[in-house]
Parts: structure tokens; C-alpha cells; sequence
């Protein structure tokens, strides 16, 4: 992860894995089509229940 390469790999597997975790939470509290937003926060990834694009 100490190239230009990993880091953005490291971002992607980063950004993949709340997103899943977030529906998988969502889906839990019964909102089948939606993500959870708690979760999202909790990773600083708020933005992606917001619809903005990613913030560097």
C-alpha cells in the first residue's frame, strides 16, 4: 500500500466494504432498497447516503 496503485486499491476495497456493511444494517432495521446512513457517518462516508461524490 505504499504506491500510488495500493493506496487507490486500499480506498476501493475501503469504500466497498462500508458500503456492504451499510446495507446489510439497513437491510437488518427492515429498508430493503437504502443504506444506512449511521453506519455511513460512523466511517465518514456520509456522503454516499447523500448522493455527493467523494471527497479527498
Amino acid at each position: 500500500m505504499q504506491t500510488e496503485l495500493g493506496i487507490e486499491m486500499a480506498r476501493y476495497n475501503i469504500e466497498y466494504l462500508v458500503t456492504f456493511m451499510s446495507k446489510l444494517c439497513a437491510e437488518l432495521k427492515g429498508e430493503y432498497y437504502q443504506l444506512d446512513k449511521e453506519t455511513l457517518d460512523r466511517f465518514g462516508m456520509g456522503y454516499k447516503a447523500e448522493g455527493q461524490p467523494a471527497v479527498e
